[in-house]
C-alpha cells in the first residue's frame, strides 16, 4: 500500500444523500441484478474459516440479502450507531465504497448520563454526589486538569463508541482515518482472489453492531474483519512506524514492565486492565523495584495512560504484552510455557514480572516466537485470503 497516495472519499451526512447515492444507486440495482442471476451462478465452496465465523455465515442474516433488510440496517446504523461504510462488490470489483455519518445525530440515552460531584462537608469528610449538569462537570474537570477540550453542552448530541462517550465538539462530522487502508485491503484481495457478488456494511467502530437475535446489545453476529493497523503492518511497515528503532538489543533493555496506551475498554476501573496498571504504577512507586548489581533501583512497573501515538512507538524502549497461552496458535510442543498466566485482574502481576526477570532466557525465546508469528501471519497473502473467504459466499443468490 502506497500511503503517499491516499484515497479520498465523499462522506454522506444526510439521509437524503444516502437514499440517492446508496439506496437508489447501489442497493436496488444490486438486488435486482442478484435476482436475475439467481440459479445461474455456480455456488461457491466455502473456504476454511474460523469455526465461529463459519457458524455466523450460516445465519439467515448473512445468507439472504433482501432490499427491505438492507434499508432497515442502513437506517438503523445511520440513526442509532451514527456512522458506517457501505461496500458493494460486483463481478469481482468494488462498485461502491461509501462512508456515511449522521450530521444531525441525537442520542436516546442522554438522560441517563450523570457526573460525579465531590465536596467536603462541614466535618471535612469527602462526599460523593452526582449531577446531570454538564457545566458542573466541566468545572469539576477543570479543577483537576490543566486543559479541557471544548465540550458540547447538549448531551443529546454526544455519541458513543463502545464504552466511551464522545462529548467534544469537532469541525468534521466523522474522521475518515483508516478508510484508505480498508479500501486498499479489499481491492488487493480482489486482485488475487475470486469472490462472490456481495453487499455489506463495514464497521469502523470499536464494537460490533449486529446481534444474532436481531436485538441489542450483545451476542453479536458481525463477521470479524482485519483492522487498518494490521493492513499497514502487512503492506509497508516503514510507513506505519519506524521498525528499525523498535529492534532493540535484548541485553540493553531495561528490566521493567512497560505500558503506554489510551484508556480504552471498560469504564469500571476494577474491570479495566489499563486502569489497574496505572493504579498499580502509582501504588508501587518507590516501593516495588529491582536493585541492579550497581545499586540502581528500577521500578517493576512503568505504566501510564496516554495517547499511544507514533512518536511514542518510535521512541519506546520496548513494549511488554501479556498473552494467554491458549490464545497463541503455536503447537504445545513449541511453546515456552510460563508457570501461570497473568490473571485478568492483574492480581499476580508482580509475581509474573519477577518471573520474567528471573527467566530472561525463556522470555527472549517467547519474544522470538512472537516475532516469528508476526512475520508469518501479518502479510498481505494471509490477510487477503481471510478477506476473500468471508466474501466468497453465495449470499447474492439468495436475494
Amino acid at each position: 500500500m502506497d500511503t503517499s497516495n491516499q484515497h479520498t472519499f465523499d462522506l454522506l451526512t444526510a439521509w437524503g444523500e444516502i437514499e440517492d447515492k446508496i439506496i437508489a444507486s447501489h442497493v436496488r440495482p444490486f438486488i435486482k441484478l442478484a435476482k436475475s442471476r439467481s440459479g445461474k451462478q455456480d455456488r461457491v465452496i466455502q473456504r476454511a474459516l474460523p469455526k465461529e465465523v463459519s457458524e455466523r455465515m450460516k445465519e439467515p442474516m448473512h445468507k439472504q440479502v433482501r432490499e427491505s433488510g438492507v434499508i432497515c440496517a442502513l437506517h438503523y446504523i445511520y440513526k442509532v450507531i451514527r456512522v458506517g461504510v457501505r461496500v458493494c462488490i460486483r463481478d469481482n470489483a468494488v462498485t461502491a465504497f461509501i462512508p456515511f455519518a449522521n450530521a444531525d445525530y441525537l442520542s436516546n440515552w442522554a438522560d441517563v448520563i450523570r457526573f460525579e460531584k465531590r465536596h467536603r462537608d462541614k466535618q471535612g469528610h469527602l462526599v460523593h454526589l452526582t449531577t446531570d449538569r454538564v457545566d458542573e462537570y466541566v468545572r469539576e474537570k477543570m479543577r483537576h486538569l490543566k486543559e479541557v477540550r471544548p465540550i458540547e453542552f447538549d448531551k443529546t448530541k454526544w455519541s458513543a463508541n463502545a464504552f466511551f462517550v464522545n462529548s467534544s465538539k469537532r469541525d468534521d462530522v466523522w474522521g475518515t482515518h483508516s478508510l484508505s487502508e480498508f479500501y486498499d485491503m479489499i481491492n488487493t484481495t480482489l486482485r488475487s482472489h475470486q469472490v462472490s457478488d456481495c453487499i455489506f456494511f463495514l464497521n469502523k467502530r470499536d464494537f460490533p453492531l449486529l446481534r444474532k437475535d436481531l436485538h441489542e446489545p450483545s451476542d453479536y453476529l458481525d463477521l470479524p474483519f482485519p483492522i487498518a493497523e494490521d493492513w499497514r503492518l502487512a503492506s509497508e511497515p516503514q510507513h506505519y512506524f519506524n521498525a528499525d528503532k523498535l529492534q532493540n538489543d535484548w541485553d540493553s533493555k531495561i528490566p521493567t514492565a512497560f505500558f503506554r496506551g489510551s484508556l480504552t475498554g471498560r469504564v469500571d476501573p476494577q474491570l479495566n486492565p489499563r486502569a489497574i496498571l496505572a493504579t498499580l504504577d502509582a501504588k508501587w512507586a518507590f516501593k516495588k523495584y529491582l536493585t541492579t548489581a550497581d545499586g540502581r533501583k528500577i521500578p517493576l512497573l512503568d505504566a501510564g495512560i496516554t495517547s499511544w501515538n507514533l512518536v511514542d512507538k518510535v521512541n519506546s524502549d520496548g513494549v511488554v504484552t501479556f498473552t494467554h497461552p491458549g490464545e497463541m496458535p503455536f503447537k504445545k510442543a513449541n511453546r515456552v510455557s510460563m508457570d501461570e498466566s497473568v490473571r485478568n485482574n492483574l492480581s499476580n502481576l508482580e509475581e509474573r514480572i519477577r518471573w520474567c526477570i528471573a527467566n530472561d532466557v525463556k522470555c527472549k525465546e517467547i519474544v522470538a516466537r512472537a516475532k516469528a508469528f508476526s512475520n508469518k501471519y501479518f502479510t498481505q497473502k494471509v490477510i487477503t485470503k481471510y478477506v476473500a473467504s468471508t466474501l466468497l459466499q453465495p449470499r447474492a443468490q439468495s436475494c
